[in-house]
Order: C-alpha cells, then structure tokens, then sequence
C-alpha cells in the first residue's frame, strides 16, 4: 500500500475526528451574526470550496461563495461587510496568494477566518475565527484526506451557523449528524470496492483507448461522489 492509499484508508477515522471536535471547535463563529461566508484557497483548497458552497447556502441560510485569491481587490467590496465571513484556506498554511486576498478582506471590514491543516499557521496572524482543520500528517503531494477534510470542516461550519441563526431547528441538526456519520461508515466500502475494481481490470484499463479510459474515469469519479460529505444527506 503505498502513501496515498494509506491515507485515504485513514480517512474515515479521521473524518469521525473532526466531527467530534466540531462543537468546540465553531461555538465562537457560530455566535456571531454572519450574513455572508466568501471561501477563498488555491488547488483543492479552492475546490473544496467551491464543491461545498451550494450546501453550505442551504445549511446555514446565508449567501457563500468561493473565489480564486486574485480576485480580491479593493473594489470587490463595497458598503458594510462586518457580517460578511471570510474564510482563507491553505493545507499547509503558507498560501501567500491567500494570504494578501485575507488581508485586503480585513480592511473592507470582514471577519477573518481560516482553515489551515495545522495549527499556528502563517495565515492565521490576521484571524479572528481559527477553524484549525484536523486533518493529521498527509506528506503526499496528491491531496486526498486534506481534502475531504477540509469540506467537512466547511460542511460542519454552515450547520452550526444554520443552527445558530435559527435555519436549522435542533431535530434537523442532529439528524445531519446522524447522516453524516453514517455516510462516513460507508466510505471504506466504497473506496474496498473502486479498489477491487480497479486491481481486476487494470491490463484491460492499461491497453484501453483514450475516450474508453476517460468513461472508466468518471464512473469512479462517481463512485467517489456516493462517499462525499457534500452529497451525505442524498444516499
């Protein structure tokens, strides 16, 4: 089993982590009165934005978006943006791209957060809600737990805002929870099964033409997708 494989097989437990410091972890955001959350990051880092914003809209009642870094510049915000969340994230914490896009959100007035993958980040100095995501070692340059990690980081956040803000009653809260770890007990079954899969037909995929391998491809991208924290309450 090589590195990669080793850390999607730690995936799960370390995904029932975040969700048990989750409480903790989002009681002070979850307090203030936000209005609007703007995710920003590069790589899989903007991605996990980007995949979770739809559910994050309508599990915390409020506007979110996900934007590259560069698109920052003083004239994107306008009028009062002292309800407005605005959430760097970076794996590794060190994002400098991410960075300057944080720091020209801070003088338009918004909250800072950030969602760095350790803690005592360098992108952390400027914030004022640090949403450490516990994600545990990952070497590999291939994001794989980092990733999952940081959407259920952002997933967890837009609940309990919803709570907070009253979009969620407590029945509604508990039962996402109750789903949510059930669909993270499905994850290794799903990944034993693209495995498999994949082990049994390897020379077959080897020797296959380019549109042939690229179906090959999107039925395991879908099959991924039966596991993701973005899609957990539609088993």
């Amino acid at each position: 089993m090589n590195l990669i494989q080793q850390y999607i097989s730690a995936t799960p437990d370390q995904l029932k982590k975040i969700v048990a410091g989750s409480k903790e972890l989002f009681a002070n955001v979850a307090k203030r009165d936000i209005k609007k959350i703007i995710i920003t990051g590069s790589g899989t880092s903007y991605h996990s934005g980007l995949q979770m914003q739809s559910i994050m809209r309508k599990r915390s009642g409020v506007e979110v978006l996900s934007l590259y870094p560069f698109m920052f510049t003083p004239d994107f915000f306008v009028g009062d943006n002292s309800h407005t969340l605005f959430i760097g994230i970076s794996q590794g914490g060190s994002s400098f791209s991410t960075f300057d896009a944080m720091k020209t959100a801070k003088k338009a007035g918004c909250i800072i957060g950030t969602m760095a993958g350790e803690k005592d980040a360098y992108i952390d100095q400027i914030a004022d809600e640090v949403m450490t995501v516990n994600i545990g070692e990952e070497k590999a340059g291939a994001k794989t737990k980092g990733y999952y990690s940081t959407k259920l980081n952002l997933l967890l956040l837009a609940e309990y805002i919803g709570l907070a803000n009253g979009n969620l009653n407590q029945a509604q809260f508990e039962q996402d929870l109750q789903d949510l770890n059930a669909t993270l007990d499905l994850f290794p079954h799903a990944y034993k099964r693209a495995y498999d899969w994949v082990e049994e037909h390897k020379e077959k995929l080897a020797k296959m033409d380019k549109a042939k391998s690229q179906f090959i491809n999107n039925w395991l991208f879908a099959l991924s997708n039966f596991i993701d924290v973005s899609n957990y309450g539609c088993k």
